[in-house]
């Protein structure tokens, strides 16, 4: 049901139904203008059924608080969803932080928003690091925006590969980080012995050509992968 404009009534509409189906095993409801009614609505229709829902896609969400607080509320309890993506603006991590350290369901996640800065997300790597089901993490923003995540970030991930052990599929799109966080993060990988694939999709906001992924940044990344005991490949 993405991109079909169901808005906040559709949304409570379709939420009086959810629990009886009994055979629901995906709930796709991307680009449909759901804000804090509708998602409220939805996280109490989920948090009593189905027990068969696996896959639930918010991408492009328009809550505020209120409604991500819901969501991230069920999710503490909720223990049938393991693919989860949720992509929207303002989430707040007071919320977002221990849902990740308390649920141990999800599998794979996409979770994104676009306001996000260096300065805000330590907080999620503190959660993911504790976290120790998650095997696949995405970190994008809406298509065609740009999370501003540079080298400070990098540090960040170093420390969470340091930490978890558990992942094996880390997804930065978006993302601002240069040699210098590639060489931080080689750090991480080096005692890391879970993750295979590690994918940085960079945008060129800097200036200076010498700050952007070169040779010298992969071959630090090449170095650890020699010296660490995992098999992990970038992109």
């Amino acid at each position: 049901m993405s991109f079909c404009s169901i808005g906040d009534g559709g949304a409570a509409h379709l939420a009086r139904y959810v629990p009886d189906m009994k055979e629901l095993k995906s709930l796709q409801l991307s680009w449909n203008g759901i804000g804090d009614r509708g998602a409220v609505a939805l996280s109490r229709a989920l948090a009593v059924g189905p027990s068969t829902l696996t896959s639930l896609d918010l991408g492009n969400i328009k809550c505020h608080a209120e409604g991500y607080r819901a969501i991230f509320d069920m999710l503490c309890t909720n223990r049938s969803i393991t693919n989860l993506e949720l992509v929207g603006e303002n989430l707040p991590m007071a919320d977002l932080v221990p849902m990740l350290r308390t649920n141990t369901t999800l599998v794979k996640v996409k979770l994104g928003d676009r306001t996000w800065t260096d300065s805000t997300v330590k907080p999620l790597f503190d959660g993911l690091a504790e976290n120790k089901s998650i095997r696949s993490y995405s970190f994008s923003a809406q298509e065609n925006t740009t999370i501003r995540l540079t080298d400070v970030s990098a540090g960040y991930i170093r420390d969470l590969l340091a930490r978890n052990q558990s992942l094996t599929v880390l997804d930065f799109y978006h993302s601002g980080i240069t040699n210098d966080g590639l060489a931080a993060i080689a750090e991480g990988l080096r005692d890391n012995k879970s993750l295979e694939q590690l994918l940085l999709y960079t945008t060129r906001h800097s200036e200076d050509p010498s700050k952007l992924l070169s040779d010298a940044g992969l071959k630090a990344v090449d170095a650890a992968l020699n010296a660490g005991p995992n098999k992990t490949f970038m992109e």
